[in-house]
């Protein structure tokens, strides 16, 4: 909280709002099947929400949080030391300067899920999942893509698989 106020990292004010989206990152989770997850990348990390979080929650996976804005990726450099987290490599790019293919994609709040799919389109394989974390207007935006929608209160968690068979 002291970091953020003199570095407007996120928006959140209050202890009560990142205890909320620290329960927002981890809660679709239990729809995936981590254990066959080696690899990971959070697009657009900014204050670690999802990316951090799940990594921190699953150390064997090794998570790439790609955040192109230096003072974000300074803050996420700064959790890794004080947290001594192993598994997090932080990318300050954007995603369409990766050269990776990763088994899982996360992502929340970055833009519309078209234009998501084209610049992930570099760091996706066969069988890369990819979560999105969207709000109510999930179903409009995934109209010609199938995937599996899971609903928490006002969030929607989109669960993409198989986009190069």
């Amino acid at each position: 909280m002291e970091y953020n106020q003199v570095h407007n990292i996120t928006g959140l004010k209050s202890a009560s709002d990142i205890k909320s989206n620290i329960t927002d990152s981890l809660y679709p989770l239990k729809y995936l099947k981590l254990k066959d997850i080696k690899t990971a990348l959070d697009v657009g990390t900014g204050a670690g929400f999802p990316g951090l979080l799940i990594a921190i929650q699953n150390p064997n996976i090794e998570y790439t949080l790609c955040e192109p804005m230096h003072k974000k990726s300074a803050f996420l450099r700064l959790c890794k030391v004080e947290l001594d987290i192993k598994n997090i490599t932080i990318e300050t790019k954007r995603v369409e300067e990766l050269n990776s293919t990763f088994d899982l994609i996360t992502s929340r709040a970055v833009c519309n899920a078209d234009k998501f799919l084209k610049i992930t389109s570099n760091v996706t394989a066969k069988n890369t999942s990819i979560l999105l974390y969207k709000g109510s207007n999930a179903k409009e935006e995934l109209s010609n893509i199938k995937h599996t929608i899971h609903n928490n209160k006002n969030r929607n968690y989109v669960l993409i698989k198989n986009l190069k068979c």
